[in-house]
């Protein structure tokens, strides 16, 4: 369920985030893994004001307007601010008969030097790989496809970490 399991989860570079579960694993429904579970990161403190909004009927439809108003009056941008990505992507399994796991970090920031935001970098460079692969006939089968099936071909999903790498943004990984 959305907004429960609550954890804390500490990144090098960032600090301890708060990490909740959410919904977005539609995609990767037909992939072999028989658990998976994907949480949002925010920082500490962020998901329960949310919870507490929630059960105090903000978001209900005759108060949502209202909070929408009071929320963007009492937020104001500072020219400081600026958006980045943070990803952890932790695998636990077995490989050649001994218990495995992987983590990979992506920590993105925004590039002040050319004004792009870390998310529109991430998302849209990803997408951008895929279009080369595309335009250059890499890929070249009929119909519909989620992004995550081309993982399963090595040759595309070395492509795409190479392109992003390309435009500084790595994965770092530990296994243990």
């Amino acid at each position: 369920r959305a907004m429960t399991e609550i954890e804390q989860i500490e990144f090098k570079k960032v600090g301890i985030l708060d990490a909740f579960n959410s919904d977005g694993l539609r995609s990767l429904l037909n992939m072999p893994i028989p658990d998976m579970v994907e949480k949002t990161l925010r920082f500490p403190g962020h998901i329960q004001k949310i919870i507490d909004m929630r059960n105090n009927g903000l978001f209900e439809p005759d108060k949502i307007n209202e909070t929408a108003k009071f929320l963007t009056k009492e937020w104001i941008a500072s020219p400081k601010d600026y958006d980045q990505t943070i990803l952890r992507l932790k695998f636990k399994g077995v490989k050649n008969g001994n218990n495995i796991t992987k983590i990979y970090d992506l920590i993105d920031y925004y590039d002040k030097q050319k004004n792009i935001s870390s998310m529109a970098r991430t998302t849209g460079y990803t997408c951008a790989s895929v279009v080369n692969i595309l335009l250059t006939g890499t890929f070249n089968k009929k119909g519909v496809f989620a992004m995550e099936t081309l993982a399963s071909d090595n040759k595309l999903f070395d492509f795409i970490i190479r392109y992003l790498s390309d435009r500084n943004i790595q994965f770092e990984n530990s296994s243990f």
